[in-house]
């Protein structure tokens, strides 16, 4: 966010932020899905989980910056509804915690566009918050200064193209 009121940074990404400074624009540019990912012979059989039922799960989470770095989304809607999340593993590689998964039975609440449908050791659950998907907003960020900069609306609709070409 700094790198961007200081223009040093010209567009970010990242999940709508509550406490996005004035001086930038939050733009939604695509729709999120979470799904968990637990090892193929985890001893959980089901095909979906709700919220609540991650407190029965040992988490592996991926922090992001400015987003996550002291909580999950994961920890922050059990907390929400008065569950504290049990982290077992946290780290920025989504690669490392996909390993840690594979050989756990841990649970790693994940966004599609990390793409884990590939790894076949993995299953995906869906994740239901009563009875419902979680879906964050993926915005765009840039400096105000910026909002009919040409090549700046340009980059954003690249971006949002993209993004909505993986749901």
């Amino acid at each position: 966010m700094t790198d961007i009121i200081n223009n040093e940074v010209q567009l970010g990404v990242n999940y709508e932020i509550s406490h996005a400074p004035k001086e930038l624009i939050q733009k939604a540019i695509a729709q999120d899905r979470f799904t968990g990912y637990i090892r193929k012979d985890h001893p959980y059989k089901g095909n979906n989980i709700e919220v609540k039922d991650g407190v029965n799960f040992e988490l592996a989470t991926v922090i992001a910056v400015d987003w996550n770095s002291h909580q999950s989304l994961a920890e922050k809607i059990l907390k929400i509804r008065g569950y504290e999340a049990n982290i077992g593993f946290r780290s920025e590689l989504p690669s490392a915690v996909i390993d840690v998964v594979n050989n756990s039975d841990m649970l790693f609440p994940a966004s599609k566009f990390l793409e884990i449908e590939h790894n076949h050791q993995l299953r995906s659950l869906k994740i239901l918050f009563d009875n419902q998907d979680i879906n964050p907003k993926v915005c765009a960020y840039y400096h105000h200064k910026n909002r009919n900069n040409h090549t700046m609306l340009w980059l954003k609709n690249i971006l949002q193209s993209l993004l909505i070409d993986n749901q």
